[in-house]
C-alpha cells in the first residue's frame, strides 16, 4: 500500500514538475522576440543582416514568480536584480551576435519610442564602436513600464529597425 501511494506521489510531482517547467518555457516565449539589423526576409529567412538581437522582456511579476527557475538560466539571471521587486521598471535583455561588422551604437536602442533609461553591460564591460563579426555579447536596457502595460508588450528597436516576433524567423 505505502508504495502504491509512494509511486502515486511521485506521480503527481512529476506531473506538476512537467506543468511548472512548461508554464515557464511558456511564459518566457511569450517575452522573446528578434531583432533584425539590415538585412532582408524572404519567406520566414532574413537575408544579409549585419546583426542579430534576441530580445527577452522581464517585469517584476516574471522575475519573482519564477525566482527559483531564473538561477539556471545565468544569461537571464545577471540583471534581473534590476527589475526584482520593482514596480514600474522592465528589464529587455539583448543578446547581439554579428554576422558582419558591426558599427555598434547603444544609444540607437529605444523601447516604446523612448531611449533606454540605463543601459546594463555585464561585469561593467562596454563594447568597443565597432564589433567584429561573428562576435556575441549581452547587454540590458532598464525602462519605465508604462501603468497598465506589461514588459512582453514593448517595442524595441534599434534605429530604424524594429523587433518581430521569433518563431519562424531564421
Amino acid at each position: 500500500m505505502r508504495a502504491k501511494a509512494a509511486v502515486s506521489l511521485a506521480l503527481i510531482l512529476s506531473v506538476l514538475g512537467v506543468a511548472w517547467a512548461s508554464g515557464f518555457e511558456e511564459e518566457l516565449s511569450s517575452r522573446r522576440s528578434v531583432l533584425f539589423v539590415e538585412g532582408q526576409e524572404l519567406d520566414g529567412l532574413v537575408l544579409g543582416a549585419r546583426a542579430r538581437m534576441d530580445l527577452v522582456k522581464l517585469d517584476a511579476d516574471f522575475v519573482s514568480r519564477w525566482a527559483e527557475r531564473l538561477k539556471e538560466f545565468p544569461e537571464l539571471d545577471w540583471a534581473s536584480s534590476e527589475v526584482f521587486g520593482k514596480r514600474g521598471k522592465a528589464l529587455v535583455l539583448v543578446k547581439l551576435l554579428t554576422y558582419k561588422p558591426f558599427p555598434f551604437e547603444p544609444e540607437r536602442f529605444s523601447v516604446d519610442g523612448r531611449p533606454a533609461e540605463r543601459i546594463l553591460w555585464p561585469m561593467g564591460l562596454k563594447p568597443p564602436a565597432e564589433i567584429a563579426s561573428r562576435q556575441e555579447l549581452v547587454l540590458g536596457l532598464v525602462v519605465d513600464l508604462p501603468k497598465g502595460k506589461r514588459a512582453q508588450e514593448l517595442k524595441v528597436a534599434y534605429g530604424e529597425y524594429a523587433e518581430r516576433e521569433q518563431r519562424g524567423v531564421r
